[in-house]
């Protein structure tokens, strides 16, 4: 059984209660407490309670455990959190509704008595708080605050609320008398606090530090909290937590934040609510409710044309050039041209455009059936016995596919509208449907995991994933091959074909009805204040990826070589046993392959190229293309790297080659380390070798049993005993040792034990060191690789390199500005941003503007500084 450390937990929605969560949680903790006595209560909130470290949830989850009563803060904005019900949730399925505490912070609580539950009216509560409680249960009106403190206070301290606020009283008048009486000794201590002066100044600097501790925690704690519901913010918070200070909390909740949302390209930031969007050839236009059109040019948005009430429909020709909005009228921009007036249904409101994909025709329908065509020839209908018109696609400037609110459609002629064909929508269908832009898929929400695609012509119809019910916003790519779901503020995208396949986008807190669109492989949303847009075929917003062929060692085979220049301009990857190899252009992401009829070694960056060794010639190729052989016995290399002017080749049987780097003569051998029968039958894994080259040391795992150091200025050697070890790794002076899941970290230095990071049973893939060696790469089974800091073993951020690990081979180096390098066997090459300062400038690049003064005073509880601005 878990032991008790905290009295209460308070689940509460950041962004709009955080101030009021602090406040309770400073009056519970010392309610009825004289001021000389630690508090009596020990109270888990968020932004005082959250250690550093990327696992969110399973901080709040301990927390939990470890409390023995729950406080909800329960407000509208609360009652959608889905970090609040996840909570919720988590308390009733461990305790039921015992130990439950409301606190109304906001918005209305009603109990029905009939039928045992809140009333309809209350709209204060997340859906996991319905049908908890047997009989109305405790809850208390925060407005009359102190009051509510009393309430919650007497239960904790397990007596009755008169005993405990007499108490309260009771200390609160000594107080008082205690300040009286204090008058005096303050005027003989004057003469004293003279005396100490420099040591309050001291304190006191002392106090400002520790103050900007606590804010930059504060502030980092938030950032990790608003993730799942406002991924804006949290960038922002994040950016200032770690600007404020940048200790391991504001290091890792930056990392933490970036690194959420891979698939988040940022916001487009608009003054007002979105409430319809379109994008077309990788421009994206957004309608307001004040009746803006609007375009993005890169770095703002430019008004495109303006009508009276709502945008209620938009959308763009293929080409983006053409643009149609529709509201209590309707109107057409085209580039060059500018915007017009163009008819509509006559007495409708809107309720759907379309355009067709050169731009010439606009398709408009009311919520009458009434349907007008502009073009060359302009026609207006009114379709008798049509359901209410939601959607319209013009594939073309001879056909237009017009789409029911039912889930009917019928496809008709242009510009004469006769019909060509059409089906009627199911029995009963639940949720609004959508159309494909090209009018050949109908997606039909009807509530469980997947949906319906139902073609308009003679093809079989599809299904994809989905989830929730009560969407917003439902859509269909151009290619048929993605739909998109919107359920509050999350977003979930599917694959046709593939229905359990599903994809969850989220970090937002509600996006508008009917605010939702594909662009390409690029999903665009409408919320308050922005155009979200995400880019589906991303891996990650700190990941570089490159789809070209990344050789693959053999089945029984160790790790392959993998080395980057030092300008990151070139990487070369050489599967163990020299079977081929790759030369990759990392700025271009072009490849080809090292040239046939060589066996090739590790692969050597140099100032002026990579030199490749050729261990089957005894040989090294220059970056030239010379070739030069016969420099060391011919035989299987394990390890080789550039060392000022000499080359260090270490061969199978472990013979250490010093060669001259111009020409390639031996300059002399070190007494080999080993040179049994073992090592020569069995050639060592790349894996068991690594090189100093600022010491001029030579390290290698012989056998598991021990890790030699081998000095080359000397040939002495030293020995650390690592039973079980299977890879080692140096950089910045450090040396790694893998042990099964474990990693153990020595200073070169004289070979000094440092520590131990001790991972999980799924990390016992590769290892790198950054060549600083303030970072810690280890990849695991999972598909993932953790990357921890040296110094303390924490872990930084989690990089999912694979979506399925089964049977995947990698290898991974840093480059020499701090940039993971990783190659995946038949899927590609990448590169990962771990840098502090590239962080900020992804999290600002994201968050599309700058923190507002009311975002810092709301979750710092501190005077903002004076330049709030993302990037300065």
């Amino acid at each position: 059984m878990a032991v008790t450390s905290f009295d209460a937990f308070i689940s509460y929605r950041t962004s709009v209660s955080g101030a009021v969560a602090g406040r309770l949680q400073r009056r519970l903790e010392r309610f009825a407490t004289p001021w000389y006595r630690p508090r009596r209560l020990r109270i888990f909130r968020d932004f005082t309670t959250l250690p550093a470290g990327p696992d969110l949830w399973q901080v709040i989850e301990a927390g939990l455990a470890r409390s023995r009563t729950f406080l909800l803060l329960a407000s509208p904005e609360a009652a959608t959190s889905s970090w609040v019900d996840r909570e919720v949730r988590w308390w009733r399925e461990h305790h039921g509704s015992a130990e439950f505490r409301i606190v109304l912070a906001g918005g209305s609580l009603k109990w029905d008595p009939a039928a045992g539950d809140w009333d309809a009216a209350t709209d204060a509560l997340p859906p996991s708080a319905y049908g908890m409680f047997a009989a109305e249960p405790f809850w208390v009106d925060i407005s009359d605050f102190d009051r509510a403190v009393a309430r919650i206070a007497a239960p904790l301290h397990g007596v009755d609320m008169d005993t405990l606020v007499g108490e309260h009283l009771t200390y609160e008048r000594r107080a008082r008398r205690q300040r009286r009486g204090g008058a005096a000794v303050l005027a003989v201590l004057l003469v004293l606090s003279l005396i100490t002066s420099v040591l309050t100044v001291r304190n006191a600097r002392r106090a400002d530090r520790q103050s900007q501790t606590s804010t930059a925690r504060a502030l980092a704690a938030a950032a990790v909290a608003a993730t799942a519901d406002n991924q804006q913010v949290a960038s922002l918070l994040a950016v200032e937590g770690y600007r404020l200070e940048p200790n391991p909390q504001t290091t890792a909740a930056l990392y933490a934040v970036v690194s959420a949302n891979p698939r988040l390209v940022g916001y487009l930031p608009i003054d007002g609510l979105v409430t319809r969007v379109a994008g077309a050839a990788g421009t994206v236009f957004a309608g307001t409710v004040d009746g803006r059109v609007l375009r993005w040019d890169g770095g703002s948005f430019t008004e495109l044309m303006r009508m009276p009430g709502a945008i209620d429909a938009l959308a763009a020709n293929a080409d983006g050039r053409t643009v149609v909005a529709g509201g209590r009228r309707a109107m057409i921009w085209t580039s060059g041209a500018g915007a017009r007036e163009i008819p509509s249904p006559a007495g409708q409101r809107l309720t759907a455009v379309g355009l067709s994909p050169d731009g010439s025709i606009a398709v408009t329908t009311g919520d009458e059936g009434g349907v007008t065509v502009s073009g060359p020839a302009h026609r207006s209908a009114v379709l008798s016995g049509t359901p209410r018109l939601t959607g319209v696609a013009v594939p073309s400037a001879q056909e237009v596919v017009l789409l029911s609110g039912n889930g009917g459609w019928e496809r008709r002629t242009l510009p004469d509208l006769r019909r060509l064909g059409g089906a009627p929508g199911p029995d009963l269908l639940r949720y609004p449907p959508a159309i494909s832009a090209d009018g050949e898929y109908i997606a039909l929400p009807n509530g469980g995991s997947s949906m319906s695609l139902a073609p308009t012509r003679s093809a079989a119809t599809l299904r994809a994933g989905t989830w929730g019910t009560q969407p917003q916003a439902v859509a269909v790519s151009a290619d048929h091959r993605r739909t998109a779901t919107a359920v509050g503020g999350r977003v979930y995208v599917g694959r046709t074909g593939a229905p359990a396949e599903l994809v969850e986008l989220a970090g937002n807190h509600a996006i508008e009805q009917g605010a939702l669109g594909f662009d390409g492989h690029r999903l665009l949303a409408g919320i308050e204040g922005a155009v979200v847009v995400w880019d589906l075929d991303r891996a990650g917003r700190t990941v570089t990826s490159y789809s070209v062929p990344v050789p693959a060692p053999c089945g029984l085979c160790g790790d392959s070589w993998l080395a980057v220049d030092d300008g990151r301009r070139e990487a070369v990857v050489v599967p163990d046993k020299g079977l081929g190899g790759m030369r990759y252009a990392l700025r271009t992401g072009t490849a080809g392959a090292l040239p046939a009829g060589l066996v090739y070694g590790p692969p050597v960056p140099t100032p002026d190229g990579f030199l490749l060794t050729t261990p089957a010639t005894g040989g090294i190729e220059l970056p030239g293309g010379a070739k030069l052989t016969d420099l060391y016995p011919a035989s299987y290399i394990a390890a080789a790297a550039r060392m000022g002017d000499r080359i260090v080749v270490v061969d199978r049987t472990n013979v250490i080659h010093l060669l001259d780097a111009r020409d390639g003569h031996l300059v002399r051998t070190v007494a080999a380390p080993d040179t049994s029968d073992a090592a020569v039958a069995t050639p060592p894994d790349p894996a068991d070798y690594a090189i100093d080259t600022e010491r001029g040391l030579v390290v290698f795992n012989r056998y598991g049993e021990s890790v030699r150091v081998i000095h080359l200025d000397t040939g002495r050697q030293e020995s650390i005993i690592s039973i079980g070890a299977t890879r080692v790794a140096i950089g910045g002076g450090r040396l790694a040792v893998q042990r099964g899941t474990s990693v153990d970290l020595f200073t070169l230095d004289g070979l000094r034990d440092d520590r131990t990071i001790v991972g999980d049973p799924s990390s016992d893939g590769p290892i790198a060191l950054s060549r600083d060696g303030s970072r810690l790469a280890q990849a695991r089974a999972d598909g993932t690789i953790t990357v921890r800091n040296t110094a303390d073993g924490e872990a930084v951020t989690s990089l999912r390199y694979v979506t399925d690990p089964v049977g995947q081979r990698l290898s991974m180096t840093f480059a020499a500005d701090g940039t993971l390098v990783v190659a995946v066997a038949g899927v590609g090459l990448q590169e990962w941003t771990l840098a502090p300062a590239d962080m900020v400038r992804l999290a600002c690049a994201t968050a599309g503007r700058d923190l507002t003064i009311t975002e810092w005073e709301q979750h710092a509880g501190t005077s903002p500084p004076a330049d709030l601005r993302c990037l300065r």
